[in-house]
């Protein structure tokens, strides 16, 4: 699969670990500087799909919902900071910090599952009535002493 057109897409949050974990490791390992220059293009084309309003990373853009914003959103949090180091542009990890915390308000419940998905409304940043579809228990480490511990599948 050819991954290079990637760089330039803008309709998906997957960016961070399409492109950060083949062609960072591509960097981290040759020094290739073309691989420098796909992952700030990439981070570049990521964050077109931020909204200020929400202080989040647009994760899907699906009929049904308004601005929907999944916890998988955080892997592309990396890659934006290390944009940030490497060009000096600090509105990345101005990007990457504020979805960060968005994210910790509003995906977390009391016993800190998560929700996959929030969706907020794009004019005034509020989340939407939460609304998970069906959940799963799972047997993680420690969860033996952590009764109730889920994941919610939507």
């Amino acid at each position: 699969m050819n991954l290079l057109p990637n760089q330039y897409r803008t309709n998906t949050h997957d960016l961070g670990f399409l492109m950060y974990c083949s062609f960072g490791n591509d960097l981290r390992l040759t020094g290739d500087t073309a691989a420098r220059r796909i992952l700030l293009t990439s981070s570049a084309s990521l964050i077109k799909r931020y909204k200020p309003t929400i202080g989040a990373i647009r994760s899907w853009d699906h009929a049904g919902w308004k601005c929907p914003v999944i916890i998988d959103n955080m892997m592309n949090l990396e890659m934006l900071m290390w944009a940030a180091k490497v060009s000096g542009d600090k509105n990345f990890a101005a990007i990457a910090v504020n979805h960060a915390n968005t994210t910790i308000k509003n995906h977390f419940r009391e016993d800190y599952s998560s929700y996959h998905v929030i969706d907020y409304d794009t004019a005034t940043g509020r989340c939407w009535p939460r609304r998970p579809t069906r959940a799963i228990r799972t047997h993680l480490p420690g969860a033996a002493v952590r009764p109730g511990v889920y994941m919610v599948i939507p």
